[in-house]
This record gives C-alpha cells, sequence and structure tokens, in this order.
C-alpha cells in the first residue's frame, strides 16, 4: 500500500510528518512531495521526495499579489477555503492531507488539528456561506473518504460550522514513538528543571512563563528553567521578566536533532505550556511519554490529553498566577511530580502511541481503497 502524504507545509506539521514518515503502519509505505523538505526542513534522507504537482483553486494562483481583490477594503475581503488540484505521475493508492481539499484521481482521507484551518479564517464568525459551502462539497465528493481530526473539540467544530455528516468523521489523534522505560533516567542534580518548548515564544504563552517565573524565584532557590524556542530576545528584554536570568535560565533558541530535544525531555523534572493559542499539543505527549508532569492551558484539545489533577495541571489562559501556584506544588513535592509523570506516561501508551494509532490508521487506509 502506498500512501502520499501532502498538503499544509507550516512547522507545526513537521513533528507529524516526520513521525509517520519514520514510524508508518506496518505494511504501508509512504513518500512525500519534495517540497516537503525545503519547507519542513525535514531530517530524513532515507525516502526520497517524489514528483507532485499542485495547483491551488484559482484565486490565489491566477492573481496572485496583484488580484483587485487585495485592494478591497479589508471588510469586504474575499478568499476561497484551502482548495488544491494535485497531480502526481507515482503509483500511489491513496493521499493523505493535512488541512488541504483536494480535487484529485486519486482517493484521499483528510486529517487536520481544527478546521479552521481549512480555510483562510482565524474564527468561525468571519467564515462566509459560500467557503463553507465549497468546503463542505469537496469533503462530500466521491474521493474523500475519511474525515480524521485529532480530537473531539475538532469533530464537534466540523459538525457544527461545515455541516458534515457524522458518518464521515472520525477522531484520530497524532501518534508518537513512546521511548523505552529503561532509556528515561532522569540525571541527579540539584535544582528542580522546569522545560518549556514552543517554537513562537510569545504565542505559546512564554512571557506569562517568564513573569511566573520570576516569583518562583524569589521563592525556590534551587530551580532552573530551560527554554526550546525559536524565538530569540536581547537578555534586556528578558532581564524585565526575571531578576537572576543569567543563572536560572538556559535558553535555546536553535534548531536541535530529535536526540537532543530527547535529552532535554530526560535532564527536566516538569514541563510547562502555558500557550495562548493551541489547535491540539504534541509536544505535551512527547514530555508526558519521558514521564513529565505537565503544567498547560485549559484550552481547545489540550484537556483530552492532560488530565487535570491526574497527568498535570489546567490552568485558564493567560494566567500567570495560576501558572505560579501549580508549578509551587510540583516544585514542592517529588511525590507528585513522579505519581502524574506515571499517569501521564501511561495514557500516552494506552492512546497515543504509534502502536495504538498507527493500527486504527491502517484499518482507515484500507476501509478507504475498498469503497
Amino acid at each position: 500500500m502506498i500512501i502520499l502524504l501532502s498538503g499544509a507545509v507550516g512547522t507545526g506539521w513537521g513533528s507529524y510528518i516526520e513521525n509517520l514518515l519514520n514510524h508508518p503502519p506496518l505494511g504501508v509505505t509512504l513518500f512525500y512531495p519534495k517540497s516537503f523538505r525545503e519547507h519542513l526542513q525535514l531530517r530524513i534522507s532515507h525516502l526520497p521526495g517524489i514528483p507532485v504537482s499542485t495547483f491551488d483553486f484559482p484565486l490565489s494562483s491566477l492573481f496572485g499579489d496583484i488580484s483587485p481583490i487585495c485592494l478591497l477594503p479589508k471588510k469586504l475581503e474575499y478568499d476561497l477555503p484551502y482548495l488544491r488540484y494535485l497531480i502526481t505521475t507515482h503509483d500511489v493508492d491513496l493521499v493523505h492531507s493535512m488541512c488541504k481539499l483536494y480535487r484529485c484521481r486519486k482517493p484521499w482521507i483528510l486529517v487536520f488539528d481544527t478546521p479552521r484551518l481549512l480555510t483562510i479564517y482565524k474564527t468561525y464568525d468571519r467564515i462566509p456561506q459560500f467557503s463553507k459551502t465549497i468546503v463542505r462539497k469537496f469533503i462530500l465528493s466521491h474521493n474523500c473518504r475519511r474525515i480524521l481530526p485529532f480530537s473531539e473539540i475538532a469533530r464537534k467544530e466540523l459538525e457544527k460550522y461545515f455541516d458534515v455528516p457524522r458518518d464521515m468523521v472520525e477522531v484520530l489523534p497524532p501518534g508518537i514513538e513512546v521511548p523505552k522505560l529503561s532509556s528515561i533516567v532522569r540525571n541527579k542534580h540539584k535544582d528542580v528543571v522546569i522545560l518549556f518548548v514552543g517554537r513562537n515564544f510569545r504565542r505559546k504563552g512564554g512571557f506569562l512563563l517568564l513573569k511566573a517565573f520570576n516569583k518562583l524565584c524569589s521563592r525556590f532557590d534551587d530551580i532552573h528553567l530551560i527554554v526550546k524556542t525559536g524565538t530569540r530576545f536581547p537578555i534586556s528584554i528578558l532581564g524585565r521578566y526575571c531578576d537572576k536570568l543569567k543563572e536560572r535560565i538556559t535558553w535555546i533558541s536553535h534548531q536541535i536533532p530529535r536526540n537532543e530535544l530527547n535529552e532535554l525531555y530526560r535532564h527536566a523534572d516538569i514541563f510547562v505550556l502555558p500557550t495562548l493559542e493551541e489547535p491540539f499539543g504534541l509536544v505535551l505527549l512527547e514530555a508526558m511519554s519521558f514521564r513529565l508532569p505537565v503544567v498547560a492551558s485549559n484550552i481547545y484539545a489540550i484537556p483530552e490529553i492532560v488530565e487535570d489533577g491526574k497527568t498535570g495541571f489546567l490552568v485558564p489562559v493567560g494566567s500567570s498566577e495560576e501558572l505560579f501556584k501549580k508549578l509551587c506544588y510540583l516544585i514542592e513535592s517529588r511525590s507528585l511530580r513522579e505519581k502524574m509523570g506515571h499517569e501521564g506516561r501511561n495514557r500516552v501508551e494506552r492512546l497515543f502511541s504509534n502502536e495504538v494509532v498507527n493500527r486504527k490508521l491502517k484499518e482507515i487506509y484500507e476501509q478507504s481503497l475498498r469503497k
């Protein structure tokens, strides 16, 4: 069975794509367009990209930046959903699309973390009825076989705002490769290490964390914060939030290989993601697989990942005070950290491991090809 991964090329999909390519379902060969390597900086050399042509439908490709539509007042702004025509000379059986709606001769399935990404609009009340009708038309086309939102909340939004029938939709979260327990050995260090991983520091709630961490530094002497992000900030700006910045924070803003990221998880005691916007939160699954208790925002699909009070704590969006309180609980109690980390690891193994997700994904592939 030969499957083509296509669709979204945003950096947020990089981990999802790499995991699928490195750990495909048994008996499935996965390929990807050559453009993926450039856009996502894929670190995969053993799988070649294949020639694929896609054509956006049709306004953006016809008019581009000189479109007269761009000259209209903002309130009259108009565009279509993210539609594409796909042509491939490779003999693939099925197209596995991420957030893009396709018109092609091959059967295809659609996966997404939020149905908002099917259009250019950030909120549902801005999506014109015309765009909703087009989305529905493509999804109900003969060649679209299954729709796989990552979460229950994404499924409900799809059905509510795009009027898609329930029998076409099935929730299937992304899987991750769960590390062996023997490889998870907490480094012996005096400090309690808090880890933050988020490419967009501001959007992922980084400044809320700095504000809370500044208060933590005045209460605890033995804590350290590791920040892995794609954002660089001058020391002077960070210093406004944390008086003891140099001694207490390790800032990593360059891209690191997967084995080095795994070392950060092993070295940490607590994982924190006070994000302001998050369609899913794959990084939370990675942290939980390393037996880390997590503190995260109570937003969108995150409550479907983190069991509040059991595998970690959920805090209101934008509340540095609640973030501070929950981190205090975990810093003060090693037994609580270990208990929540153990529960989180069990939850990932049961619901989000590659073995569990790939078994179901292969069934969906096979069902889609039988139609």
